[in-house]
């Protein structure tokens, strides 16, 4: 499989809502009205979980970390793009900027807000993940662990969309590079489709995670006795 990125390295097939990539194109603004009222019926109001910590646009440490359960309230489908979001506990309210390039697409806009939001919750995609790779890969998707020969789409839901993409010349390898709260000067090369070589690991532990370890050990004592 082959990966189209947009913007920092965005990659998943999207849903193109009837549209496509050809038809708004030809727009030199933003997305036409009546796509906008199509992302808007579909995405706000909805359940959602992040994917990374979001930090707001202009409020300095007003952000709402990685794996939590949000609210889309808000589409910013003008200027460069942004997603407004209220977090589940705290009612913790963030305006997250998408630095998209203009014009606007909807293809460019939808890819990269299923880049930053999971519109699905945390045991439907373990279970799915489970079916599809086997228990020890919906683990480490879960976790955000990178594991050796694991298949570059499989890194993808594990770590993300990357910051940036090399290709490190006389080399076979393609270089992910990170920068975010999350993954701050991590790496993964692969080779053949598959990791072969990684640096950092994940490093925000966030209260989510925590509860579904101290669950996890709670089960396991609990099977131990």
């Amino acid at each position: 499989m082959r990966f189209r990125f947009v913007r920092r390295g965005a990659l998943l097939p999207i849903l193109f809502l009837g549209a496509t990539s050809g038809c708004v194109s030809n727009y030199s603004t933003d997305i036409p009205i009546n796509y906008q009222n199509t992302l808007k019926e579909k995405y706000v109001g909805k359940r959602a979980w992040t994917r990374a910590t979001m930090q707001d646009e202009k409020k300095d440490g007003v952000r709402i970390e990685q794996d939590q359960e949000v609210k889309i309230v808000d589409l910013g489908l003008h200027r460069t793009g942004s997603v407004t979001i209220l977090s589940k506990t705290g009612h913790k309210r963030v305006v997250f900027p998408f630095h998209l390039e203009r014009p606007l697409t909807l293809e460019g806009y939808e890819k990269i807000l299923l880049d930053y939001l999971w519109m699905t919750s945390p045991e439907e995609r373990f279970e799915a993940a489970k079916q599809k790779y086997g228990t020890r890969i919906a683990e480490a998707i879960r976790d955000h662990k990178i594991l050796k020969d694991m298949p570059q789409y499989v890194a993808y839901l594990s770590w993300g969309a990357p910051s940036g993409v090399d290709l490190p010349e006389g080399t076979a390898v393609e270089r992910w590079t990170y920068d975010t709260p999350n993954l701050q000067g991590a790496r993964v090369d692969f080779l053949d489709g598959k990791v072969y070589q990684f640096e950092g690991e994940n490093i925000a532990d966030t209260e989510a995670a925590k509860q579904r370890k101290a669950v996890r050990r709670g089960s396991t004592e609990t099977a131990g006795k």
